[in-house]
């Protein structure tokens, strides 16, 4: 057990997230056999798991404030739809701490710095009139176009990657998805492979258009995501989470 504090279970959190889906050969994905639980196996489509790669801000107004780096891969037990967590960076120890000892989640350390120079430019939006421009100035003042640029870094200061964005209008407001994470019970539980811990979390949040763009240091955990294209982006704004609702051990 770790030293570092963290609230019980359920973690009731607010922030935002941007998202990004990629197609990836099963065998390319780090640590994936490891978090996988007994009975459980990745999406395919036409041999490549559906692969989420997310950087979440997790503001003050939740129970912890915290950065993270997640990599999710969509797997299935039976019929049932879950995600597993393979890799995953987070910057604080109580946030580590708990979502390895509570969820099974190998969270590990990593360092998060804003980082302007990585900004992309505006969102592209149909038309040029003057009423199209008007509007794009509107949602700039309603910042619906907020650019966001992060620099992550491991703690011996290599670099992991660095992720820029631009968030654009609402496609769906007051979005809810229920989101099941399942994972395989790590070595610091006891004897890896055990058991699993299944745990059904809740998300409310306005889903955004986003342009988001990964640059992956290409000698790092992260080398398998360098020079891919993801199919869809998307951002979440205003999100309300709540993570360990019901907990299955």
């Amino acid at each position: 057990m770790s030293d570092a504090a963290y609230p019980p279970e359920p973690w009731f959190l607010a922030g935002r997230m941007l998202v990004s889906a990629f197609l990836v050969a099963p065998a390319e994905l780090p640590g994936l056999d490891a978090a996988l639980p007994d009975g459980h196996r990745p999406v395919l489509v036409r041999g490549r798991a559906v692969v989420g790669v997310a950087s979440v801000t997790y503001e003050d107004g939740g129970m912890l404030a915290y950065d993270e780096l997640l990599v999710g891969v969509l797997t299935r037990a039976g019929r049932a739809l879950r995600v597993t967590v393979p890799q995953i960076w987070v910057s604080t120890e109580a946030s580590a701490a708990g979502g390895r000892e509570l969820w099974a989640i190998p969270k590990d350390i990593a360092t998060f710095t804003p980082d302007d120079g990585a900004l992309l430019g505006q969102v592209a939006r149909p038309g040029s009139s003057a009423a199209g421009k008007s509007r794009a100035a509107r949602d700039d003042a309603r910042g619906r176009n907020s650019a966001v640029g992060t620099q992550v870094r491991l703690p011996d200061g290599a670099p992991l990657l660095r992720v820029a964005s631009r968030v654009g209008a609402k496609l769906f407001p007051g979005l809810r998805l229920t989101l099941t994470t399942a994972q395989r019970t790590l070595a610091d539980q006891g004897e890896p492979g055990v058991g699993s811990i299944t745990s059904r979390n809740s998300v409310l949040a306005d889903l955004r258009r986003a342009r988001v763009r990964w640059d992956v240091a290409r000698t790092g955990p992260l080398a398998w995501l360098a020079g891919r294209r993801p199919l869809v982006s998307l951002a979440l704004s205003d999100a309300v989470i709540a993570f360990g609702r019901h907990v299955t051990r």
